[in-house]
């Protein structure tokens, strides 16, 4: 049995960490909550993708599974460490 190959999951980790402080350029704090929302997960979907496409797995499963990850982790981060000091 194979096992399928990802990502390498450590730039995934530092694009979901590093994410907020490109998004906080972007995004306006005027702006709504779900148009922020919005922005970030397409901000999201670009890396995923980009990180995917640079990666060498540029499948469904992958790209699916690296946006996920990334979106998450940038919100929690975000959350828990950026907000604080932005």
């Amino acid at each position: 049995m194979n096992l399928p190959e990802y990502v390498p999951q450590w730039y995934v980790w530092v694009l979901g960490v590093l994410l907020p402080l490109l998004e906080n350029f972007i995004i306006s704090k005027n702006w709504s909550s779900s148009l922020k929302v919005l922005v970030a997960f397409g901000v999201s979907v670009l890396a995923g993708l980009g990180a995917c496409y640079f990666g060498g797995q540029f499948n469904t499963q992958n790209i699916l599974l690296t946006i996920g990850t990334i979106f998450t982790l940038a919100q929690i981060t975000y959350d828990s460490i950026w907000k604080k000091i932005t």
